[in-house]
Formats: C-alpha cells, sequence, structure tokens
C-alpha cells in the first residue's frame, strides 16, 4: 500500500473543501492565475528565511537585514505581481521586523531554518496510522540560551487586524497547522517543544 503524506497545505485544502482537494491533489490542477497574497507571502518568507540563517550562523547584525532585503529582491523579481511599491512595502516590513527582532534573536540559539520533518501520524492512544505520514516544514527552530526551552518560529504575513484581543489571534489558537508542527519538531529530537512563537508582519 503506497504511504499517503499529509502536509498542512493539502489537510486545509480538505477542510475547505473535498472536491478542491481532489483536484489538488489527486488530479493535479493548479491555478494559472498569480494570487497577489500568495506571492507577497513568497516573497516575505525568502526575506525571512535569510535574515534567521544569517542569525544562525551567528552574523546577525545588519549583515542579516541586508541579505534579507537582497532575498527579497531576488524573490521579487520572479513575481507576476509585484511592482515597485509593492517591493517598497515589502523592505519596509523586512526593516520593521529588523528593529522588532534583532536584539531579541540574541537570547536565542538558531537550531534549524527550514527544517524539513516526516514522521508518523499517531493516533489518540498513541500508535501509529499505518500507511500515513506527516510532513512538512518549520520556518525556525531555536532553543532559548536563558533556560534551554526549544520554540517553533512561525512567520505569517496578514493584513488583519494585529491588536492584542483580536479574532486573528483567536483563530491561531485553533490552527491545526501548529498541532501538526509540535509532531515533527518532537520527531526531530532537538529537545521538548515549550510553545510557539508567533511573527506575524
Amino acid at each position: 500500500m503506497p504511504t499517503l503524506v499529509l502536509t498542512n497545505s493539502r489537510m486545509r485544502a480538505f477542510q475547505a473543501c473535498a472536491r478542491k482537494h481532489q483536484h489538488l491533489y489527486n488530479e493535479g490542477y493548479r491555478s494559472l492565475a498569480a494570487s497577489e497574497a500568495l506571492e507577497f507571502g513568497t516573497v516575505m518568507h525568502a526575506g525571512l528565511e535569510a535574515w534567521w540563517r544569517w542569525h544562525q550562523d551567528g552574523s546577525g547584525g545588519g549583515v542579516a537585514l541586508s541579505a534579507a532585503l537582497v532575498a527579497i529582491a531576488a524573490s521579487a523579481s520572479k513575481t507576476d505581481t509585484f511592482d515597485e511599491a509593492t517591493r517598497a512595502k515589502a523592505y519596509v516590513l523586512m526593516m520593521g521586523y529588523d528593529a522588532r527582532w534583532s536584539a531579541a534573536a540574541a537570547e536565542f540559539e538558531v537550531l534549524s531554518v527550514e527544517g524539513q520533518f516526516s514522521t508518523a501520524l499517531l493516533k489518540a492512544t498513541g500508535r501509529k496510522v499505518r500507511g500515513v505520514r506527516l510532513a512538512g516544514k518549520l520556518d525556525a527552530l531555536v532553543r532559548r540560551r536563558a533556560d534551554g526551552t526549544t520554540w517553533i518560529v512561525e512567520h505569517k504575513t496578514s493584513g488583519a487586524d494585529l491588536s492584542p484581543g483580536s479574532t486573528y489571534w483567536a483563530r491561531l489558537r485553533m490552527d491545526s497547522q501548529i498541532s501538526a508542527y509540535f509532531d515533527g519538531a518532537a520527531s526531530l529530537k532537538r529537545g521538548e517543544i515549550a510553545g510557539v512563537i508567533y511573527d506575524v508582519l
């Protein structure tokens, strides 16, 4: 029996619409039209990956921001929807991110960036589900230097209201993606996972 690989994208597609899942994952259909929101998220993700890799190497500082801006420019050049105004917005967001997180990054040892996992899917009883694996990629996995605890770092971009108590944060509490990421991170055996750090742009 072939192994079914479950990713967060696949599970979300099925939860949204079984027919959508059938078209995307069983029949292989993909949209020809570029989504501005998806492309923006992809470009920002490229910048964030570059930023965190510099901190993983121990360089950090202004070098991390420079590397992130270069990565954003390179990724944006491959899109259909990025104009100069959108590119400027991406740069400003990355600069704000660097200003917010560069000092805090020193508190953590970066264990992995874009670390992939593939692990057995477990039932509530702890037994493995035969023929099914859970797979994904963690934006970053870090260890807090002060107490040795391990944390998942999850990047998000959103145009929603991000003020404390907004519905955006309430929805994240029910996010199935993070439940899967806890299992995936645990399979990498980098220590017990203490929680998730959301850095939402």
